[in-house]
């Protein structure tokens, strides 16, 4: 009896002890998995390697998508970036021209430059309906940037253009005799033109603008007699 009871004591112990250690191996297993397994979604570290080049710090801080976060951004901010020639990013866009300075000043740039452009804009503006003041400033700049076709464009545009003022100045062709009148005494280009803005039967000029033109041309002459005779 005492023999049996023992053993039975003896065999409850050692059941005891493996229930013990699947335990202990069950939570060691456990533990192992939950140390290797990211907790949260949270991004698992690499393992160290001293060879490695370090990632750069944008990199580790952007999440993901953060490529489209960033064009979304700009794209709220102002717009998608312009790309200029080649793909490069492009300059600040040129204000429109609004006054004859403004066209002017656009029409002058390209003469300097020496672009092929010149003349083609020049005339381009003289086609075309638009304000007057852009014509002006075509014309302006043409005698400015000493265009090689000036006399063509000047009587062209005193025969082509419409002799009607506007509330906000004078005709296209009534300017050109008064801008040619002013430079006739001492430039002879703009006397040339305006002798044939006078006299010139071939040219298509309203009779009080030839009138005109040929009073200036005589009080020039009246000028210099005057003034060869007191001398």
């Amino acid at each position: 009896m005492r023999r049996g009871a023992r053993d039975r004591k003896r065999d409850g112990r050692g059941a005891l002890s493996w229930a013990l250690a699947a335990v202990a191996a069950g939570l060691v297993l456990l533990l192992s998995q939950r140390l290797e397994a990211p907790a949260g979604g949270e991004t698992a570290l690499a393992p160290f390697r001293p060879d490695a080049a370090p990632e750069p710090a944008a990199a580790l801080r952007a999440p993901a998508g953060g490529a489209q976060a960033e064009r979304a951004s700009a794209a709220s901010a102002g717009g998608e970036a312009r790309t200029g020639p080649a793909g490069g990013p492009a300059g600040p866009a040129a204000a429109e021209p609004r006054t004859e300075k403004d066209y002017y000043e656009r029409f002058m740039a390209l003469a300097r430059a020496k672009s092929a452009d010149f003349d083609r804009e020049l005339r381009r503006a003289l086609a075309e309906e638009g304000p007057a003041c852009r014509k002006v400033a075509a014309l302006r700049a043409a005698w400015d940037g000493d265009h090689p076709g000036l006399s063509e464009l000047f009587l062209e545009a005193v025969g082509s253009q419409p002799d009607v003022s506007e509330p906000q100045g004078e005709s296209i062709p009534s300017f050109l005799v008064r801008f040619l009148g002013d430079r006739a005494g001492r430039e002879e280009r703009a006397r040339t033109m305006l002798e044939r803005i006078a006299r010139d039967g071939t040219l298509e000029v309203p009779t009080r603008l030839r009138e005109r033109a040929l009073g200036r041309l005589e009080r020039i002459r009246d000028e210099y007699e005057q003034g060869h005779l007191s001398s």
